[in-house]
């Protein structure tokens, strides 16, 4: 219910420095300077990354509606040329929502362009997701495309200010009417750090907060870390919120401990803090730390069991929804038993040989063959790099 509520509460308070959008309920909404796309209806709620028009060619805002489905669609090169037909050489990819004369949303043949700026007008996703909204929406379904650059967190008594860049420069996020935002939330930040985070908004989100803060690129994770000695600690509640963790504590030592492996932990305002480094690095996740803005930043996807992180995958492709999963630490993580017999080069998970693939000396399965042998289901979210795995 917490989690609940505090999403409301983010939804409620994301705002525009000049134009407030009346967003409805159901159907799709873009955000232009995000990149990203909802889509609702009843309970179905899914948010994709997407690639919007350029600076010269810039997607339109406005509100509109499907006007037009099309499978394996032929693309006509604006100002004329030879037609492209259907194929891994289309721009559309298979699928096509028209929502205007000239514009729509589709797949792509260059699925390392999505989350960027380089269409004409148009909004790419991958083509798992776009296959995904296409069998959802119909004719008919609103399509909002809103430029909101800045939404108000809250998150116990911690608030935050999340700004996406000004994607078309509209001066929305001057330095001028950044600082009155901050000034009315309260957030009071040092000169240099202002500097630093202003600067880097120009090109990618970045977040407004009194001290430091976790995050999953544009995602929010905590704002409840401190830095002592040069080690970076997270506060215990967040440990269990944000990854679902169970630690436990020696009462005798003081010591908490994650799967047997003991972590540093220091005490401050009455609040329990555990080593955020040491923690992430048990579950090979990779994470860059920038002490100017006071940010740590999850850099590589995370996989999650039931709510709770279990590790990471080098091998993901989001565009054709291709995860792979390295079995010996799901093993480890999920409880199912990885052999690997070096005299028949096989490989069993509980006691029954199956195909494998290895990579850089390492075990790796398909995620929908594991789930068909473990017996699990699984979303994956390409718009934060998480898997999430329920058994």
């Amino acid at each position: 219910m917490k989690k609940f509520m505090l999403y409301i509460i983010i939804l409620s308070l994301v705002f525009s420095a000049d134009i407030v959008y009346a967003v409805p309920s159901s159907g799709i909404t873009i955000n232009l300077p995000s990149r990203t796309l909802e889509y609702n209806k009843g309970s179905v709620h899914k948010e994709y990354p997407v690639a919007i028009g350029k600076s010269l060619s810039s997607t339109p805002d406005g509100s509109y509606r499907v006007r037009a489905k099309v499978k394996n669609p032929t693309w006509h090169p604006p100002g004329g040329g030879k037609p492209v037909l259907p194929g891994k050489n289309n721009p559309l990819g298979r699928r096509w929502i028209n929502f205007y004369p000239t514009y729509g949303i589709h797949g792509n043949n260059k699925p390392k362009s999505i989350g960027t700026m380089a269409s004409l007008g148009c909004v790419r996703m991958y083509n798992s997701d776009v296959n995904e909204l296409f069998d959802m929406v119909s004719v008919g379904t609103p399509v909002n495309i809103t430029y909101q650059t800045a939404s108000k967190i809250y998150d116990d008594d911690r608030v935050t200010l999340k700004l996406y860049p000004d994607v078309y420069g509209r001066g929305v996020n001057s330095q001028a009417k950044v600082r009155a935002k901050l000034s009315r939330m309260g957030i009071s930040i040092g000169e240099e750090k202002f500097k630093h985070i202003f600067t880097n908004n120009k090109k990618t989100t970045c977040f407004y907060t009194d001290g430091w803060i976790l995050t999953k690129g544009d995602k929010y994770l905590s704002a409840d870390l401190v830095r002592e000695n040069n080690v970076m600690y997270i506060s215990s509640n967040s440990v269990k919120k944000v990854f679902g963790i169970d630690y436990k504590t020696d009462m005798q030592t003081g010591k908490m401990s994650v799967n047997g492996h003991a972590l540093g932990c220091m005490e401050q305002n009455g609040r329990t803090y555990i080593d955020l480094n040491r923690l992430l690095d048990l579950f090979h996740v990779v994470y860059k730390t920038d002490t100017s803005a006071k940010r740590v930043d999850i850099t590589s996807n995370m996989i999650f069991a039931n709510g709770k992180l279990i590790g990471k995958t080098d091998y993901a492709d989001y565009d054709k929804r291709d995860i792979k999963l390295p079995l010996k630490e799901m093993g480890e993580q999920m409880g199912f038993k990885v052999v690997w017999n070096p005299s028949s080069k096989e490989l069993s998970i509980n006691n029954k040989y199956v195909p494998v693939l290895i990579i850089n000396g390492s075990s790796y399965m398909d995620i929908e063959k594991l789930s068909h042998i473990i017996k699990f289901n699984y979303k994956i979210d390409s718009l934060y790099d998480i898997i999430q795995i329920k058994r």
